[in-house]
């Protein structure tokens, strides 16, 4: 009983390595990463970006390319240094290495890449 319970948890942990969908990276001024989440029974990608100087941004525009889709997010009243990006995770998704961000604010731009952990 007691090896069966340890082979069931070590396939259980590889199992979960195997499924590992979180991504990071950074720029010189932002820090991003995406996971996915379940909200309301539904697998999502959620994208988040931290501006790593301390004073509020004010406008912004995010382009991301996922696979073979691009996702573009933008404000002009956001006054804070975090941005948040949710979107329904696509089939074609799960097996991408990297997700190209172009972040503007200001006018300033930067461009990074997202790489799988």
């Amino acid at each position: 009983m007691y090896k069966n319970c340890i082979i069931l948890i070590i396939l259980i942990v590889i199992f979960m390595t195997g499924c590992n969908h979180s991504y990071v990276g950074e720029s010189h001024h932002w820090k991003g990463d995406m996971s996915i989440k379940k909200f309301n029974g539904k697998l999502y990608e959620v994208f988040t970006f931290v501006y790593e100087n301390q004073s509020p941004i004010k406008d912004y525009q995010v382009t991301l390319e996922v696979g073979d889709s691009v996702v573009r997010q933008r404000e002009d009243d956001l006054n804070d240094t975090k941005i948040s990006i949710k979107r329904l995770l696509r089939d074609s998704d799960k097996n991408l290495k990297k997700i190209p961000v172009t972040i503007k604010w200001g006018n300033k731009e930067e461009k990074f890449k997202l790489k799988k952990e």
